[in-house]
């Protein structure tokens, strides 16, 4: 059967790098320039999801979509490397310091316009930098299709339909689900694999689509800092500072002196 499954893949800064991220104490966003970009973990998860059901249902197509600066390209050539067909790109000065809602617009607005058709949109459950798990459901809100979040496990059918668990501290959930739908994953679901030789060299004749605001026809109101609802308050890095202090005297002589030290700091009420 066609089917038409859509990754969404976000690019999230190196943790070996996280040291390099500067605070924008006027705008209230990181800094993030410095920073190499990798695949958030989850999105792989997500991916190699695809192309299990691309594996079952041969005539099923994949669709990267991921936003942010230019460089993203290098990883959505990973994921095509991986055997993703298409990869498309929002990329606009606009976009930054977007929430998870100005964010989720902006997919929404994407698929809409340039990936409709689509079956299955499979997203990470969270990302490494932002750790909200909210992106994934406000896109579904705002397409207007079921969404499924957390997922641990899948079966996949031949027809396309899915049979998935998720699960809480208290017990596993497990339904059957058809498309359109939205699915975000855990690292639980499956091990993702890595690029073959014939995948690196086939993505080279595979492009990447860029698209700018104009091209989702939305205003500068709904996207990026301009279309957030929510913003950081204040964002800094806190201060602290060592001391170290000797005592001496005996076992009973250092407790009361030590005991004496953290009652006059507040430590322990006297």
């Amino acid at each position: 059967m066609t089917m038409h499954i859509v990754v969404c893949i976000k690019a999230v800064p190196d943790p070996n790098f996280w040291s390099r991220i500067e605070i924008d104490a006027e705008k209230g966003t990181l800094k993030r320039q410095d920073c190499p970009l990798v695949i958030n973990p989850l999105d792989r998860h997500a991916l190699e999801l695809a192309l299990q059901i691309k594996e079952k249902c041969p005539a099923a197509s994949i669709s990267v979509l991921s936003m942010g600066p230019p460089q993203v390209q290098q990883n959505l050539q990973q994921c095509l490397a991986l055997g993703a067909d298409r990869a498309f790109l929002l990329s606009d000065l606009s976009f930054a310091g977007a929430d998870t809602l100005a964010t989720a617009r902006t997919l929404a607005a994407a698929m809409d316009k340039h990936l409709a058709p689509y079956s299955y949109i499979l997203c990470g459950a969270w990302s490494l930098d932002g750790n909200t798990a909210q992106v994934g459901p406000q896109l579904a809100t705002l397409l207007q299709i079921p969404h499924i979040t957390e997922v641990s496990r899948a079966n996949i059918h031949p027809d396309g339909t899915l049979t998935i668990e998720t699960e809480s501290d208290y017990y596993c959930n497990t339904c059957q689900v058809s498309a359109p739908a939205l699915i975000t994953v855990t690292e639980e679901i499956n091990k993702p694999r890595s690029p073959s030789l014939m995948g690196i060299l086939a993505a080279r004749n595979k492009q990447c689509t860029l698209l700018d605001a104009a091209a989702l026809q939305l205003s500068r109101e709904q996207i990026g800092l301009a279309g957030s609802p929510t913003r950081p308050y204040r964002l800094f890095t806190p201060g602290y500072e060592r001391k170290q202090q000797y005592i001496s005297g005996s076992p009973a002589v250092m407790a009361s002196t030590l005991t004496g030290i953290l009652q006059s700091e507040g430590w322990l009420n006297k």
